[in-house]
């Protein structure tokens, strides 16, 4: 177990639970929200947007736990948040932070390793899982603070 891994799994858990925080003062009325900035993400909604946190988040943790799916345009997956609950979206939130877990376990040769270019989104040949994992979790702060952004609208 590494410091750093700790680092990376407090700031991952830590958006995960903004991120429920957030989306429980909106309440469901609240996911229909236009999400400034986000239009070009599924539908622009609030809802739409967690979707996709969401599912980044999840797939972040099959990428700590080796189950990493191939590479899509999470982007382009969610068209439409018709149909997206609070309860889902928390459900969903709760087994990501769960599957993320494993995060805080990692050691530094583990940390240190370098992925295969094109295992993950930032894996480049060159960036070590550390870099790849801190890059990803930057690049959900974006999505978290559009999500909080629309959620004090």
């Amino acid at each position: 177990m590494s410091l750093r891994a700790q680092r990376l799994h407090e700031a991952a858990d830590g958006q995960v639970m903004q991120v429920v925080e957030l989306l429980a003062a909106v309440g469901d009325a609240g996911l229909r929200r236009p999400c400034p900035g986000r239009a070009r993400l599924g539908d622009g909604s609030v809802a739409a947007v967690a979707l996709l946190t969401t599912s980044s988040y999840e797939q972040i943790a099959a990428f700590v736990t080796g189950a990493a799916q191939p590479r899509t345009d999470r982007h382009r997956e969610v068209h439409d948040a018709t149909g997206i609950t609070l309860d889902m979206l928390a459900a969903r939130l709760a087994a990501a932070r769960m599957a993320l877990t494993p995060l805080a376990q990692l050691s530094d040769d583990e940390l240190d390793a370098v992925p295969d270019a094109g295992e993950m989104k930032f894996a480049d040949g060159t960036r070590t899982f550390e870099q790849i994992i801190a890059s990803l979790l930057r690049h959900q702060r974006h999505q978290v603070d559009a999500l909080t952004a629309a959620g004090s609208a």
